[in-house]
C-alpha cells in the first residue's frame, strides 16, 4: 500500500524545496510547548517522502557529520489507526548509536488527518521524553504510551515509563501508576480488555556489572487504568507455559 492511500497525503512527483529551507530546519529539536505545532517545510518534506536523514544529506549535498539531520526513516516508532481515521505516529529513532553520528531517538508525534494534510508536534524533553519501542493503546479518547528503551542516561530499571495522548488537544501528560509494575521494557505487545491493559513480551532493562542489558520478560502484567495499578498476572517458563 502507498504513502496516498495509507495516509491520505499528496506526495509530490518530486522533491522542490530550496535549499534555505534545509540549512533553517535541518537538525532535530525538542519543543517549546506541550504540544508545540511544528510547521517547517524541510519536516513536512520529509514526512511526505517518509525520507531518512541520508536521502537529505545527498540532496542538499551536505557534508558536515557534526550534529544529525532530522529524518523520519525511523524504527522502534509506533503506529496507531484511530476509530475516526486519523493516524499517530510516535517517537523512534534513526541509525545506530554505536558508530553513526546521526543516531538520535524522537519525541515528536505525527498526526495524519484522513483527508490529505497531517501535522508535526514536539514536545519539551522534561515533558515527554527520546523514545522508542514502546507501544500505544487506545483508550477512550486517550493512547496510553508504555515503555521505552529511549537513552541509556534516561533508563530507570525499577521504573516503567507510562504517558497519554490526549487525541483531541495533543497534550502529552505522565500518568503515575503503583503497584508491581514491570520495570524499564520495551519491544513488547500492548493488548486492551475492559480498560485494562495487558502488556507481554519484550526486554526488560537490567544492570549487570555496571552494564545495562535486556532481559526476556517472561510475566504477563496488566495496568488497570481505573485506578493506575499495575497487577503481576503470572510467570511463563521457557516453553511458554505457565
Amino acid at each position: 500500500m502507498d504513502i496516498q492511500t495509507k495516509f491520505g497525503i499528496n506526495v509530490p512527483d518530486e522533491w522542490d524545496l530550496a535549499p534555505i529551507h534545509y540549512q533553517v530546519d535541518k537538525q532535530p529539536r525538542f519543543g517549546k510547548y506541550n504540544p508545540e505545532q511544528i510547521d517547517a517545510p524541510f519536516w513536512r518534506e520529509m514526512v511526505k517522502f517518509r525520507a531518512g536523514y541520508s536521502v537529505a544529506r545527498d540532496r542538499y549535498q551536505d557534508t558536515e557529520y557534526q550534529q544529525p539531520i532530522w529524518g523520519f526513516d525511523r524504527f522502534g516508532r509506533s503506529m496507531n489507526l484511530l476509530p475516526d481515521g486519523r493516524v499517530i505516529e510516535i517517537g523512534g529513532y534513526q541509525e545506530n548509536f554505536k558508530y553513526d553520528s546521526d543516531f538520535w531517538i524522537y519525541n515528536d508525534i505525527v498526526v495524519y488527518d484522513g483527508r490529505g494534510d497531517f501535522q508535526i508536534y514536539a514536545y519539551p524533553r522534561d515533558v515527554f521524553p527520546p523514545i522508542d519501542y514502546h507501544t500505544a493503546t487506545w483508550v477512550d479518547g486517550w493512547l496510553y504510551i508504555i515503555g521505552n528503551l529511549g537513552y541509556l542516561s534516561d533508563r530507570i530499571v525499577e521504573k516503567t515509563p507510562v504517558y497519554r495522548l490526549n487525541c483531541t488537544t495533543f497534550e502529552i501528560e505522565p500518568v503515575i501508576t503503583t503497584g508491581d509494575c514491570p520495570g524499564w521494557i520495551s519491544h513488547h505487545r500492548a493488548v486492551v480488555r475492559d480498560r485494562q491493559i495487558h502488556i507481554s513480551g519484550g526486554k526488560i532493562d537490567e544492570i549487570e556489572q555496571d552494564k545495562h542489558i535486556g532481559i526476556d520478560n517472561q510475566t504477563e502484567y496488566i495496568l488497570d487504568l481505573n485506578e493506575c495499578y499495575w497487577h503481576r498476572v503470572s510467570s511463563l517458563d521457557a516453553n511458554g507455559s505457565n
